[in-house]
């Protein structure tokens, strides 16, 4: 994923349960901060900085389950691990959802952002 330096938004990816109860998100805001966040039983736990990266430059960003935790990696890099995003049977049958998104930060603002070779798995 690369997205413009100048462009004041939020881009990331987004792995959640068929319900969307359960979500792990891991982003890169305008300030060029990654950062991640869960949502557990319908609550958003906020975000939480993990690093930083360059926003014009091209990056593989990951969300990876392992049993019932995550890890967020930048490039392959482990940015933050152990995260819990809920019980472990709401994981059960893997990642039901896998979502990109990009998060304007200005009202009808063009956003810059391209993903090339998206992988989505159980």
């Amino acid at each position: 994923m690369a997205t413009s330096a100048t462009t004041a938004s939020n881009q990331g990816i987004v792995a959640t349960t068929a319900d969307q109860l359960y979500q792990i998100l891991f982003i890169v805001d305008q300030g060029n901060t990654l950062r991640w966040s869960t949502t557990i039983a319908g609550v958003w736990s906020g975000w939480t900085a993990a690093g930083t990266t360059d926003r014009t430059a091209f990056h593989t960003y990951t969300i990876r389950r392992m049993g019932s935790t995550f890890s967020v990696l930048l490039d392959e890099t482990v940015m933050a691990s152990g995260i819990a995003a809920g019980p472990p049977t709401a994981w059960m049958n893997g990642i039901a959802q896998g979502v990109l998104f990009t998060q304007a930060e200005i009202a009808g603002q063009m956003l810059g952002t391209r993903f090339d070779d998206v992988v989505a798995w159980k």
